[in-house]
């Protein structure tokens, strides 16, 4: 219990300093708008200024411990004065609209539902501390951040895409691993996921509303596998939640550049977490634009738009830009490529990416397109034929229900669209279902408000009945897309509980500590089939898409294994790890018989495992 109640502390620890260095700018005048409840609005304006501060350190070559704890020592210098300027501020009157929530009709089974809701976070977090994290969190997620703590700054890393796009979150990362290591960085993203439920429900307005919100958003496999995993899709989804919360302030007013700014500087911030942030920002523009120009103020809409949310939103991301464009000479690397190049790649690598992601789903043809829906709800699953991820299937139930409560309700139809919106942008980019994360806080933010408004026109007796009805069905949902993770939990949390800190050795695979205990400190490793490159003690060269393999380009023409040995010498590898289940990769005959261990090549027993190791000599 004490190493589950160490990483508690210390993401508690983390969200304390988010919240003071957000709760300093409340002592300017003005004070920034910030999305409700204020101490959650704070730790995302804090996550925010972090992001910032880090970047910088990473520019100026001091990124790591040292320049986290200055970090640290900043903020209690600037909450002081803040609060000596401006005072504490309380929090009562958002304690007693709770309570007056709760003492409604169907209340009871609310606060129910809320110990459910809390039970699952809470059985995410132990699954959040498998100390082997996921896949693409081994590939980049963690494994950038922490190359970048160990250079001290933003190094382009070899073949590593990722390296050069935008990863604000993953900035995040670095900071948390500097002060505790790679399961805080983890928890990071558990606390993302507890942010968006807070925010989701307080938006939906609590009660009814609130739950059937956070249920419904929870009630997907996908979600509940992000929300255990170091990835970024919904912190992304909470920055596009903060935004939209903040921009619907504004909506119904004259249509003012000043007004629009916080909700441009969240979608900045998520711009700059993952490429698709850009995608959330263009829908998120337009829907204001469309509120704006549904008053007939297109002009005045279009300008107030253009300064308040794409000017904010394009300054945030040009430091990324800026950064891609002076390691590789274009910007958006490696996209593009025809026109503005870049290392360590080809315009036949660009092909195969992008024929890749728009093979992702169940086809392009118009009868596909208007079978989406049904199919990526009822049809989803694990391999990218099926989306890569599941939904739950009340979204056939709440999506109609919202469309029909959205006449006349602004709040239940600006949500849907902007929803609708990135449901389209997406099914016709990468239908990989994690990029849709964005659209479902805002779907159900729209369901939870059209409950709401059902039950405010119900007596009281069927207002109750109504909660419990509700309330059981998305227990159910709960229960059923929580399996995996429950499945997870027990067969984690024995170690866990028996070994504690030491159960994180055990995440290291056998032939990364032989690695790191016999070979020399200037060995280079070529990963094969694998590009899990968190644990491993060398440097390495790994492709960041099997699909569109770069280690393929490099050692193109190597026809046998001495001429790809002799092309790899020249890169400076010494040894090959392979793993022997293909991923996709189309690689050079020479490599192939390198990795079957031809001459040059020497197998090294020793290191045996599920991946082989190889010198080359």
């Amino acid at each position: 219990m004490g190493y589950l109640l160490g990483h508690l502390i210390a993401l508690a620890a983390v969200g304390i300093v988010l919240w003071m260095t957000g709760a300093s700018w409340l002592g300017m005048r003005p004070a920034p708008p910030l999305p409700e409840p204020r101490w959650a609005g704070c730790v995302l304006l804090g996550a925010l200024t972090w992001t910032g501060y880090l970047f910088a350190l990473g520019v100026f070559g001091w990124l790591g411990r040292p320049g986290v704890l200055a970090g640290l020592a900043l903020v209690g210098l600037a909450r002081v004065v803040a609060a000596r300027r401006a005072g504490e501020q309380a929090e009562g009157p958002e304690a007693s609209s709770t309570r007056t929530a709760e003492r409604q009709p169907g209340g009871v089974a609310i606060r129910l539902f809320s110990l459910v809701v809390a039970a699952l976070l809470a059985l995410l977090f132990l699954v959040a501390l498998n100390p082997s994290p996921a896949w693409d969190a081994q590939v980049y997620h963690l494994t950038v951040p922490k190359l970048w703590l160990e250079t001290g700054g933003l190094a382009r890393l070899p073949l590593n895409v990722y390296s050069l796009w935008p990863m604000n979150f993953q900035l995040l990362f670095a900071g948390a691993m500097a002060a505790g290591g790679h399961l805080l960085a983890t928890l990071l993203h558990w606390g993302a996921a507890l942010l968006l439920v807070v925010l989701l429900w307080r938006g939906a307005g609590g009660g009814v509303g609130g739950a059937v919100a956070g249920g419904l958003l929870l009630a997907n496999e996908v979600v509940l596998f992000e929300a255990r995993a170091a990835y970024a899709d919904l912190a992304l989804a909470l920055a596009g939640l903060a935004a939209f919360l903040l921009l619907e302030r504004v909506l119904d007013g004259e249509p003012r550049a000043r007004a629009l700014l916080p909700a441009g500087l969240a979608l900045g911030w998520a711009a700059g977490a993952k490429p698709t942030g850009a995608v959330l920002a263009v829908a998120l523009g337009l829907v204001a634009l469309a509120a704006a120009g549904g008053r007939g103020r297109w002009l005045a809409g279009a300008r107030a738009v253009a300064l308040g949310l794409a000017f904010p939103a394009a300054l945030l991301l040009l430091p990324w830009l800026a950064r891609s464009a002076w390691e590789t000479g274009n910007p958006v690397y490696p996209f593009l490529h025809g026109w503005l190049g870049g290392p360590e790649w080809s315009a036949e690598l660009t092909e195969r990416l992008v024929s890749w992601q728009r093979g992702i789903g169940m086809g392009r043809a118009p009868l596909d397109y208007l079978l989406l829906p049904w199919r990526v709800v009822m049809e989803g699953g694990e391999g990218y034929a099926r989306f890569d991820g599941r939904l739950g299937p009340l979204w056939l139930l709440a999506v109609p229900a919202a469309l029909v409560a959205a006449r006349g309700r602004p709040g239940v139809a600006r949500p849907l669209a902007a929803a609708g919106l990135l449901f389209a942008l997406w099914a016709v980019g990468s239908q990989q279902l994690r990029f849709l994360l964005p659209a479902l806080p805002l779907a159900a933010l729209a369901t939870g408000r059209s409950a709401a408004a059902l039950e405010h026109r119900l007596p009281d007796v069927r207002r109750r009945l109504l909660a419990w009805s509700l309330v059981a069905v998305l227990g159910a949902a709960l229960w059923t897309a929580s399996g995996r993770e429950r499945a997870r939990a027990a067969r984690i949390a024995p170690p866990l509980l028996a070994r504690g800190a030491a159960v994180q050795e055990l995440a290291v695979p056998p032939v990364m500590r032989w690695a790191d205990e016999q070979l020399p400190t200037d060995a280079r490793l070529l990963l094969v089939n694998t590009n899990q490159a968190f644990f491993c003690p060398r440097p390495c060269l790994a492709d960041s898409f099997f699909e569109a393999s770069q280690i393929a380009l490099l050692l193109d023409g190597a026809e046998d294994a001495a001429a790809a040995a002799a092309r790899l010498g020249e890169l400076g590898v010494t040894h090959l790890l392979v793993d022997p289940v293909a991923r996709g990769a189309v690689y050079p005959r020479g490599l192939q018989e390198l990795a079957a261990g031809a001459p040059p090549a020497v197998p090294i027993p020793e290191a045996d495992g599920p991946w082989r190791l190889l010198a080359l000599r």
